[in-house]
């Protein structure tokens, strides 16, 4: 939504259209993804924004620059962005072509910054692990700054390249090796094994539950049916029971929450509000392994 109001604007500041009913025109065709968010949200949320989004942004960045758990864990990648983009933009003051990128990375940056749940999981109180699967855009635009600060090297090198054969060829040989390694040190991405099919059962390749049960998502199949099911941490995908019975929403109170404590992006652990009375006062525990917990409500 930010993003969207930023680009509005400066349609508009630009005023590259002297007509007006040209300039709403461009505007709305920017804007028609946004109408069709709001439009879908109105229609199924009965809310532009949901309680349950609203809820989740205080787990954001924005939400908890004041937040000293918030600096306890900063990955390295977090004070990279940062200072390129404050490189960028000091570069950008002498460098008027350059305020366009460094304008378009504040604004990516930004809308990561708002976007709820960037920081924390389920509790602010705990070190922030920085949900980098959020910010795609961003990411794939730092690669883009980067070529724009160092043009000034890479082009030349680039164009003396382009015009001999030998270096070009050898350029070549280097990227399809390069890509070559890649593949082959990943090869085992690529192999299949039919026999396993282990994707239509669970994420775990050997069993981690008790009581005879392969993991949590193996109780969830097979003891609950007909309810509302919703996951922390883990694949919404296995929640569903043999006769696809369940429900997998957050548009409807849970019956069961299933947590699991995998290692995604920080350390492993469990949210420290599972352990509060509030918590013991709407939920109850009925299944734990050593890789995930089942809660249904009282």
């Amino acid at each position: 939504l930010f993003a969207w109001l930023v680009m509005l604007f400066f349609i508009w500041r630009a005023g590259q259209f002297r007509r007006l009913w040209k300039q709403l025109v461009w505007s709305a065709l920017i804007m028609a993804p946004a109408g069709l968010w709001m439009a879908r949200n109105l229609i199924l949320q009965g809310a532009l924004i949901s309680a349950d989004a609203m809820r989740i942004s205080a787990w954001s960045i924005a939400s908890n620059l004041f937040n000293p758990f918030l600096y306890k864990y900063i990955p390295r990648l977090l004070y990279f962005v940062l200072g390129l983009t404050g490189l960028a933009l000091v570069i950008s003051i002498f460098k008027r072509s350059l305020r366009p990128a460094v304008l378009a990375t504040g604004v990516l940056l930004v809308s990561f910054a708002l976007t709820p749940a960037t920081a924390f999981f389920g509790s602010t109180q705990e070190p922030a692990q920085i949900a980098w699967r959020f910010s795609l855009a961003l990411m794939a635009y730092i690669l883009i700054l980067l070529l724009i600060l160092f043009e000034p090297l890479l082009l030349p090198v680039y164009r003396w390249i382009g015009r001999r054969k030998v270096p070009t060829l050898l350029v070549m040989a280097v990227i399809l090796a390069f890509g070559a390694w890649i593949t082959w040190s990943q090869r085992d991405l690529l192999e299949t094994y039919p026999e396993k099919v282990i994707v239509l059962h669970d994420e775990y390749d050997h069993p981690v539950g008790v009581d005879g049960y392969y993991s949590a998502y193996d109780y969830v199949q097979k003891n609950v049916h007909n309810s509302v099911v919703i996951i922390e941490n883990g694949l919404p995908f296995y929640l569903y029971d043999a006769g696809l019975t369940n429900t997998v929403t957050r548009s409807r109170p849970a019956d069961y929450i299933l947590y699991l404590q995998t290692a995604w992006t920080g350390p492993r652990g469990y949210p420290d509000m599972l352990a509060g009375a509030d918590w013991a006062k709407t939920w109850k525990l009925i299944y734990e392994d050593e890789e995930g917990r089942v809660y249904q409500r009282r």
